[in-house]
Order: C-alpha cells, then structure tokens, then sequence
C-alpha cells in the first residue's frame, strides 16, 4: 500500500488534524505533515507528535485512537506523548525495524505483550497510560537501554533476572505488583531502577548491586525485614520510605 494510503489511513480516527489536512479537510501529502521525518526516497523514518505541558490547548491535541498496525515499515522512532490518544498496543503489528516507542500520558488500554516487541527496540515508554493485566521482563528485546511502565494498572510479580544486558533505565512504579523482588541479577549497565508505589513484599538483598546503579527506588511498597545500605557504593542514591515493616541502617 502506498505511505500516502497508509499514513491516512493511520489518522483516520483522529478527533482534530491541525496541519494534516488543508482547509477543506483534504490531507496534505504526508511529507508535509508537523512532526514528520523522512528519508531521501520520502520512507517515513519518524513520528514525533508531542505535547509539553498538560496545559497545552486542547484543540492542538490530536486526540482519537491510534492504529499501530497501519505505521510504514520504515518507522524507526514515534513518540506521541500527551495528546488524549487511545486504543490498544499490539505488538506484533509494530513496524520491525522500530528503535524508540514512546506514547506517555495519552489514555491506551489493554495488555502488552513484552515477549514481541521489535527486536532492535531500544526504548519503550509506557507510562501514565490505562494499561492491565502482567509484565514479563525475560523475553526483552536485547538492545533495549529504558523501559518506562510506570502509572499503570499492571499486576501481578515480576522478574528481573534477565534483563537485556544493554538495559540502563527500568521504572514500573505505581502499578500493583506484587512478590519478592531479587536484585542480585540486575545488568552492569543498569544506571536508575524506579519500583517504588507497588505491593512488593518481602526482604531486600543490596550486597550484589551493579556498580552502575545510581538510582535505586524502592520506597511505598510492603518490603520487610532489615536492610544495610552501609557497605552501598556512596555513588547511589536509595530510597526505601513508607516501607513500615522494614528495617533500614544507613
């Protein structure tokens, strides 16, 4: 199907297309199209349909649903964060040559299916959106540097003993997870961890963090126990409030 065919049928749910169609709601030839990247042969390579602030006027919110299954193969990058977006994330149907995925704070739904994702995927961002059901963290892509799944309805226990080696950045922060967390397997990449806001329960073993590890968040859950952060390397910083059955000697 041609790009042009595909990238309207893609926006065909849109509430608003300001700069997508001319005056007489006729679209524009996708090239032309605000946020729209592409190559010399006019393959679309990128996507960036972004909102700053929650502030941003409605009318140039896109809003509608999003239908994943219709982005051009040559997709390598979309990002559509805050733009009233829903619909479901099928992963399957994504473009295989995907790199960086990120659709925050829209209105998503549905499970996601983390085991078929694109394999060069680099970066998925998720968060603050509707999204349920579990999380399977060991069939990720095995380029992929930050997963943020942060702010939805996720459920259930996670496992973080292989995560891709690449990996530098993994937030799940307020879902509804559940289980131990083992931490003696995290990736030497690994810069910043974010569980806190979750229903994890039992101790917490600090003695075999990654030296990369800045950021460690593992406040508002249900950890118990006591834990020692003082033989922690001085470089990272760990949060562990509103855990009110643990122990912590810092």
């Amino acid at each position: 199907m041609p790009t042009q065919a595909l990238m309207e049928i893609f926006v065909s749910s849109f509430e608003r297309t300001p700069g997508l169609t001319d005056e007489i709601s006729n679209y524009l030839p996708y090239e032309q199209w605000p946020g729209v990247a592409v190559d010399g042969e006019n393959n679309v390579t990128a996507i960036e349909w972004n909102t700053i602030t929650k502030m941003f006027l409605k009318k140039h919110r896109y809003g509608g649903t999003l239908q994943f299954q219709w982005l051009p193969a040559s997709l390598r990058v979309l990002r559509a964060r805050m733009n009233d977006f829903d619909g479901t994330v099928e992963t399957t149907t994504l473009p295989r040559e995907l790199h960086e995925f990120s659709v925050p704070y829209n209105r998503l739904h549905g499970t996601v299916d983390l085991s078929t994702l694109p394999s060069h995927l680099k970066v998925l961002i998720l968060s603050n959106n509707q999204f349920v059901g579990t999380i399977n963290l060991m069939r990720l892509p095995g380029e992929m540097q930050k997963l943020h799944l942060s702010s939805n309805k996720f459920v259930g226990a996670i496992d973080l003993n292989a995560l891709p080696g690449s990996m530098t950045d993994l937030a799940v922060s307020q879902n509804k997870l559940t289980g131990p967390i083992g931490l003696e397997g995290l990736p030497d990449s690994l810069l910043a961890l974010n569980l806190s806001s979750n229903l994890f329960t039992g101790s917490i073993m600090l003695a075999k963090l990654p030296a990369s590890l800045v950021i460690l968040k593992l406040d508002c859950n249900g950890f118990e126990g006591t834990v020692n952060t003082q033989n922690c390397a001085k470089t990272i910083r760990i949060s562990l409030k509103y855990n009110a059955f643990l122990t912590v000697i810092a």
